[in-house]
C-alpha cells in the first residue's frame, strides 16, 4: 500500500516544526473553514461537497490509503457499474448483479450471483463479501458465507453466494446491488508448538460464559 501524501522534510511551509505540520494545519483549515484555490480565491466549506473535504483529511492525516487494484469486465457486461463507494466515509464497495434476466430467489433458498468483473488484488492484500444491511433488515436476504474471502492469486468472476432467509420471494435484476466488497490487509499467521500456553483470567471460557 502507498499513502497518498508525502510530505516534504523539512517543511518549507513551516520551518522549524515537524514535517508533517503544514500538512496537518491546511487539513485542519480545509475541515473547519474552506479551500484555498491556487489562484488565491476561497471556497466556503459548506459549498464543498463531502469527497471534498472529508476524503482529502483522511488521506492527508494518514488515517486512510489507497491501492491500485486491476479490474476486468467480463465481455456482455459492459453495462454493469464497477464496484463503487456510494459515500465519502463508505468502507465496503457496492457489488452489482450481472445476471442474463430478472431471478427470482425463493424464501429458504441460495443463489450464485455473478457480478461480471475479475480482480488481481496485490499480494498482501485480500477482498470480503459482506451482505448488505438494507436487503438483510428488509429482505432477509444476506451472502451466505459472510464474509466471503477473495484471495490476491484469484483471477477468476466475482460471485456472490446470496441466501433468502426471508419469508417472500425476492427479485433479483441485472445491475441490482447485491453485496459490498472490502478491501483490507493481510497477516499470516505461522505455527509454534507448545505443550503450554500462555495464562489468562478468562482461561477455557466459551460459549456464553458470561453470561445472557
Amino acid at each position: 500500500m502507498r499513502p497518498l501524501h508525502k510530505p516534504k522534510c523539512p517543511d518549507p511551509k513551516y520551518p522549524g516544526y515537524p514535517e508533517n505540520t503544514a500538512c496537518f494545519f491546511d487539513t485542519v483549515f480545509l475541515c473547519f473553514y474552506g479551500k484555498l484555490n491556487k489562484k488565491g480565491t476561497f471556497t466556503d466549506r459548506k459549498s464543498l461537497s463531502a469527497n471534498e473535504w472529508i476524503s482529502p483529511f483522511m488521506y492527508k492525516t494518514g488515517l486512510m490509503e489507497e491501492i491500485d487494484i486491476s479490474i476486468k469486465r467480463l465481455p456482455n457486461c459492459e453495462d454493469i457499474p464497477l464496484p463503487q463507494y456510494a459515500t465519502a466515509h463508505a468502507v465496503g464497495m457496492d457489488l452489482h448483479a450481472a445476471v442474463d434476466k430478472k431471478m427470482i430467489l425463493l424464501p429458504g433458498k441460495r443463489a450464485l450471483i455473478p457480478t461480471g468483473i475479475c480482480i488481481a488484488l496485490p499480494y498482501g492484500v485480500e477482498a470480503q463479501i459482506r451482505p448488505r444491511s438494507g436487503l438483510a433488515i428488509r429482505y432477509g436476504v444476506t451472502v451466505l458465507n459472510s464474509p466471503g474471502t477473495v484471495d490476491s492469486d484469484y483471477r477468476g468472476e466475482i460471485k456472490v453466494i446470496l441466501v433468502n432467509l426471508g419469508d417472500k420471494p425476492f427479485c433479483i435484476n441485472r445491475g441490482d446491488r447485491i453485496a459490498q466488497m472490502v478491501i483490507g490487509k493481510i497477516v499470516r499467521g505461522t505455527w509454534f508448538v507448545t505443550d503450554k500456553l500462555t495464562v489468562t483470567s478468562r482461561g477455557s471460557g466459551g460459549f456464553g460464559h458470561t453470561g445472557i
